[in-house]
């Protein structure tokens, strides 16, 4: 089967093509047909593209959970080498000489006063859920840092899949939703 990659009005025939008109399903499509992920799309009766494709990287596409792997590895690739980094900056007073990390009986006070934020009183804020992160954090790895990042890259990709989800709940085009995530998961 031959396979074109067509746009409206090009003058190609719908006879195998896989993707016309939309420039986002155009790149992505390319971009699985030459990893093999999906196969070229098979015509309807009427002449007209009956889907993605059939095979069974198809399906997983169309069902969600083989863009939702994908999303994760492009967040895991591009962040994994942030576990062996330093704390930086702010993380000096805000988690290091924080002596209010260092309880789990703070976590109520965080959310009613600002000045637990941090061990330097210039640099006073309403942050309560990021205390309560930075207080988990030190109760399971006090101040080994990888603890911290590997954290922040799970909650990070659990928003990448949910952008991904919402998209692809409030969009007909499967693919507005994979594109969303890996967008989101490398340029927050």
């Amino acid at each position: 089967m031959k396979v074109c990659i067509a746009s409206a009005g090009d003058g190609a025939g719908s006879d195998d093509c896989i993707i016309r008109s939309h420039p986002v399903k155009l790149a992505i499509g390319v971009s699985l047909l030459s990893t093999g992920l999906i196969e070229p799309l098979q015509s309807g009766a009427e002449g007209m593209n009956t889907g993605i494709g059939s095979g069974r990287w198809a399906r997983a596409l169309e069902e969600g959970w083989l863009g939702w792997l994908a999303i994760s590895a492009v967040v895991l690739v591009a962040y994994f080498p942030s576990l062996h980094n330093a704390f930086q900056y702010d993380d000096l007073h805000s988690i290091v000489e924080n002596p209010h990390l260092r309880s789990l009986a703070n976590l109520d006070d965080f959310f009613w006063r600002p000045d637990m934020f941090t061990a330097d009183p210039r640099s006073t804020m309403y942050r309560p859920l990021v205390l309560v992160s930075y207080t988990l954090n030190y109760a399971l790895v006090e101040f080994r840092v990888a603890g911290y990042h590997g954290f922040n890259i799970a909650v990070h990709i659990a928003n990448c899949l949910l952008l991904c989800a919402l998209a692809r709940r409030y969009f007909t085009a499967r693919y507005i939703g994979l594109a969303g995530g890996l967008l989101f998961a490398l340029h927050p």
